[in-house]
């Protein structure tokens, strides 16, 4: 679909990255998905390799599975590379990347290490997913 947008979505929860790729798709928005910082950052370094980088990142703090369906299906990561660290080595390998943190942990003090760290905005996730799509889409506009 040309002229369409793309964005890299990173966090640990399956049914999170469902549910965002699930309300960007309906806005036309194509969504790459991804359950960890070292993931994303050897998916963002392809991606840009081969001169189709996203047009926004998107990543939660926290980027290690809490949740026992995930642990008990392997899915469970155990990187100890945040979501803060994500942003860094993100923005390291290209400086103009747009990069927002989503997290429950926004207002307790990570926004201002993710904003130091070269994020864009940090958003609360208790904004729920359509207000998350719709910034989503203020942000490509």
């Amino acid at each position: 679909m040309p002229g369409s947008k793309t964005v890299m979505v990173i966090d640990p929860d399956r049914e999170v990255r469902e549910l965002m790729d699930m309300f960007l798709s309906r806005l036309n928005v194509a969504v790459i998905a991804v359950s960890s910082g070292i993931e994303a950052v050897t998916c963002y370094r392809e991606l840009l390799h081969d001169d189709m980088p996203p047009d926004l990142v998107v990543t939660a703090l926290r980027l290690t599975s809490c949740h026992k369906s995930d642990v008990l299906a392997g899915n469970g990561n155990r990187s100890s590379m945040d979501g803060v660290h994500t942003v860094r080595r993100i923005r390291q390998i290209d400086p103009g990347a747009a990069i927002i943190g989503f997290t429950a942990l926004a207002g307790m003090g990570w926004d201002e290490q993710f904003k130091q760290a070269g994020a864009l905005h940090v958003w609360g996730k208790h904004i729920g997913f359509k207000a998350f799509a719709e910034k989503i889409i203020e942000m490509l506009a």
